[in-house]
């Protein structure tokens, strides 16, 4: 599969002259705050609207500009190795000497095993401390034929998969971490419609998501209200993965604020959820209690009997098929 390109997005930040970004030499991609970017600019960077990245060119990066270099696996370094045209740098050896516990053995085992019975995805709903980020990446990199990684995280746990991507080694896979604010930076908007879009909602509608072989959501339940632009822009980079892990150790409390993993709450019953409206035909197939009520606002009506009826399409194994989920608590691991 391709690798992530860098995608064309709305931004409110204005853009520079044209003949600003098109400066000659080396492209060098900065990570600049918002508080700094009037430093970057007199330093000579210059706003690229196209990748929503600041760039400059030249052949030694100012000391000036030196803090703003990216960090590794950020979007921002994605997008310098795109403008340069360079390849992927060869697999990093694991930078640390990681023993996994036998629960999170399992984890890799029960994520390997749902990605060659073809599902979706696989949700990792550990407590707290049980080590999910571990888990899941090193079942990234046992799975077979994956070469784009997309990490979407919490600002402050970004630093946190670094290093466990660096202390596991990253594969030699194209990795991009982002933090779900950044989703925008993702898509793809015809120059035609570009100018329509004020909203993320906007951008979701009319922007165009890049096909991922993987897409982790680590703190998934961010993507609880259905309604939300950050739901509605994950909702389509999830339809165009090849597989999703979806990391929370609080998924959800009823079926509406599980609708982000309505493709994987389909794909047990033999069906197919790709948005919305699907997922409500499939909830009512089910007999769960989701409707629209009042002004087309969504709605779960139901009880104690559709949360337990949902708890076990996720997490108990059917008809020989793996578990679509995992949910383990502290006291349910040995020592």
């Amino acid at each position: 599969m391709a690798s992530i390109q860098p995608k064309r997005v709305v931004t409110r930040v204005a853009s520079a002259p044209p003949s600003a970004v098109a400066q000659t030499g080396t492209p060098h991609v900065l990570d600049v705050p918002f508080g700094a970017r009037a430093v970057a600019t007199a330093a000579g960077a210059r706003w690229d609207a196209e990748r929503s990245v600041f760039v400059w060119r030249g052949d030694t990066l100012p000391s000036t500009l030196v803090p703003f270099r990216p960090a590794r696996y950020s979007w921002e370094a994605h997008v310098e190795r795109a403008l340069r045209d360079a390849p992927l740098a060869k697999a990093s050896a694991p930078a640390e000497s990681i023993t996994l516990r036998a629960h999170q053995r399992d984890a890799v085992t029960e994520i390997v095993r749902a990605h060659a019975a073809k599902r979706p995805g696989f949700l990792v709903a550990d407590d707290v401390g049980l080590g999910k980020t571990i888990s899941a990446w090193k079942a990234v990199l046992e799975l077979p034929d994956v070469e784009t990684v997309l990490v979407v995280c919490p600002l402050a746990v970004v630093a946190h998969w670094r290093r466990t991507i660096e202390a596991l080694g990253d594969g030699g896979k194209d990795i991009v971490l982002l933090n779900y604010d950044r989703l925008g930076k993702l898509f793809e908007v015809a120059p035609a419609a570009r100018k329509k879009i004020r909203s993320k909602k906007g951008l979701a509608r009319a922007g165009s998501a890049p096909e991922l072989d993987v897409v982790i959501w680590d703190e998934s339940h961010r993507c609880k209200n259905p309604t939300a632009a950050r739901s509605k822009l994950a909702a389509k980079l999830v339809a165009n993965a090849g597989f999703c892990l979806w990391l929370s150790a609080t998924a959800g409390q009823n079926p509406l604020e599980l609708s982000y993993l309505a493709p994987l709450l389909a794909s047990v019953t033999g069906s197919r959820a790709a948005d919305l409206k699907d997922f409500e035909a499939w909830c009512q197939q089910q007999g769960l209690g989701l409707s629209r009520g009042t002004f087309g606002k969504w709605e779960w009506r139901g009880g104690a009997d559709d949360c337990a009826k949902v708890r076990a399409l996720l997490f108990d194994a059917r008809r020989g098929a793996p578990a679509a989920g995992l949910r383990r608590r502290p006291e349910d691991i040995a020592g």
